[in-house]
């Protein structure tokens, strides 16, 4: 006999709707493998890399703001962990040193402002900038009525202060004149006018590149009337009151004398 063929016809899609669940589950699963895969790259790369170096930047503009406790923290090991333990070790050293620097600062100031000398800094252009306690004692002006004024206006008499000026601008031009290395007796005027004597010494100073002036002024009122009184008792008899042989033949050697003047 002859064989008997049979012609089933089965829809495609029946056919196929199998493989194609089989296909898309996989490629479901395979989408969610890959996104997580990409997150988990992104939370190590964020931890590893770019939390670092967002706290490394934070860091340093904190301490480029003057905030010197700024500090990158613990970071993971690594290069960028080093370079952080290296940044707060040297921000740790920075604030060492600013904390030093202002003691050092705070001592300095103590100092001047308990001298027992009237202490004034003035700039180049002879503008007070400093003007310590015994200063105010001394010439009745306060710290703030003399900041920012000109020193010689301040102190000096109207007579003396091209004198003054001209011995400034030896300094700063030369560091010669009048002032180099010298104390100098002078006629120094309060606030209210009256006239004093001072001994008066002006040194300049540099300090990052600027220039300005430390001057020292002491009272010696007390000092020139005791020497005064000294020169009254041995150039005057002591029982009349009338001048002595000495003072005779002291103007004698001595006519132009300005202490022999009696």
């Amino acid at each position: 006999g002859e064989a008997l063929h049979f012609w089933i016809a089965v829809p495609s899609e029946r056919v196929f709707a199998a493989s194609d669940r089989i296909l898309r589950t996989n490629l479901a699963w395979m989408t969610l493998i890959g996104l997580a895969t990409l997150a988990a790259a992104w939370v190590g790369l964020r931890v590893s890399i770019l939390a670092p170096v967002h706290a490394l930047g934070n860091a340093t503009r904190r301490m480029r703001e003057g905030d010197l406790s700024a500090r990158a923290g613990d970071l993971p090991a690594g290069e960028l962990g080093e370079l952080g333990r290296a940044f707060d070790e040297m921000a740790r050293e920075v604030a060492r040193g600013q904390r030093d620097l202002r003691e050092s600062e705070e001592r300095v100031r103590l100092v001047v402002e308990t001298a027992m000398d009237a202490v004034v800094t003035i700039d180049e252009k002879g503008v007070v900038t400093g003007w310590n306690k015994k200063a105010v004692a001394i010439f009745g002006w306060s710290t703030d009525e003399a900041f920012g004024r000109d020193f010689a206006e301040l102190v000096i008499p109207e007579r003396d202060r091209e004198r003054h000026h001209l011995g400034l601008q030896d300094l700063r031009e030369s560091g010669q004149g009048i002032y180099q290395n010298r104390q100098l007796e002078i006629e120094a005027i309060r606030k209210d006018g009256t006239v004093l004597p001072v001994e008066l010494s002006i040194a300049p100073v540099r300090w990052e590149g600027k220039l300005f002036f430390s001057a020292f002024m002491r009272d010696i009122t007390r000092r020139k009337r005791d020497q005064e009184a000294m020169l009254h008792l041995a150039y005057h008899d002591t029982l009349t009151g009338f001048p002595n042989r000495a003072l005779l033949r002291a103007r004698e050697l001595a006519p132009d004398d300005p202490d022999i003047r009696y």
